[in-house]
């Protein structure tokens, strides 16, 4: 292996690192994101029924497809796998949290030994 190329591994790793803490943080919230959605889904399309079968009626089903367009609205937002690529989701919110996490510059080099510590708030061991 030459010198060079050690070097080199040796640099993209605290960034590589510090790329998979932030994407697993980002992963994290955006999951207890859809997992409280889904939370309040539950009971809401329960009510949304009960209302449509009381108010009766021609449309039995407008409060239900309320319900069901809302959650439409919040899967696109919260983007869980990131497969929508606009500003209109969750990734534009988390945007500044995982640039501050990978900002370089304001890491010195004691506090990139210890990213998990830095980014849950955490004070870092003794040396």
């Amino acid at each position: 292996m030459n010198p060079d190329d050690e070097s080199e591994a040796t640099r993209q790793e605290p960034d590589s690192r510090l790329k998979l803490v932030s994407d697993g943080l980002v992963f994290q919230l955006k999951l207890m994101a859809d997992g409280l959605r889904d939370v309040a889904l539950v009971p809401a399309s329960i009510v949304a029924l009960l209302m449509g079968f009381i108010a009766g009626g021609k449309d039995l089903g407008l409060y239900f497809r309320q319900v069901m367009q809302f959650g439409r609205h919040t899967e696109v937002w919260i983007n869980l796998f990131g497969f929508r690529r606009h500003n209109a989701t969750s990734d534009a919110m988390l945007k500044p949290l995982e640039d501050k996490i990978l900002d370089k510059e304001q890491l010195s080099a004691e506090e990139s030994r210890w990213p998990a510590f830095q980014i849950a708030g955490f004070n870092q061991p003794a040396s």
